[in-house]
C-alpha cells in the first residue's frame, strides 16, 4: 500500500480516537455534574434539617435520606450519614424530668 492508499485509513483511526476522547470527557463532566448537584441538595437537606422549626427540619430529613439512597461515591455518603445521625440525635424530643 502506497501512502495514498493509507492516509483514508489513518484518517479513520484519527478520528475514531478523537471521538473515544470526547465522549469519555462527556462522560466524566456529567458524573462531576451529578455529583456537585447531589451535593448541592445534600447541603440544602442539612441546613434543612438543622432548623428550629418541626417541619422544615422533618422535610431535611426525609431528603437526606432520598439522597442516601441516591448512586453517590461511598466517601460523599459516609459524610452525609453523620450530618443525619446527629440531626436525627438532636430532633428526638427530650421527655424531661420524670414527675
Amino acid at each position: 500500500m502506497s501512502g495514498s492508499e493509507l492516509a483514508p485509513w489513518v484518517t479513520l483511526v484519527v478520528g475514531l480516537l478523537a471521538f473515544t476522547g470526547v465522549c469519555l470527557s462527556l462522560a466524566q463532566k456529567s458524573a462531576n455534574d451529578r455529583r456537585d448537584a447531589w451535593w448541592k441538595r445534600a447541603q440544602w437537606a442539612i441546613d434543612k434539617g438543622l432548623s428550629p422549626d418541626q417541619t422544615t427540619r422533618e422535610v431535611g430529613i426525609d431528603t437526606m435520606q432520598v439522597l442516601a439512597l441516591d448512586q453517590v461515591p461511598e466517601g460523599d455518603l459516609a459524610i452525609l450519614e453523620p450530618a443525619l445521625d446527629r440531626i436525627r440525635l438532636v430532633d428526638t424530643p427530650d421527655d424531661g424530668p420524670e414527675a
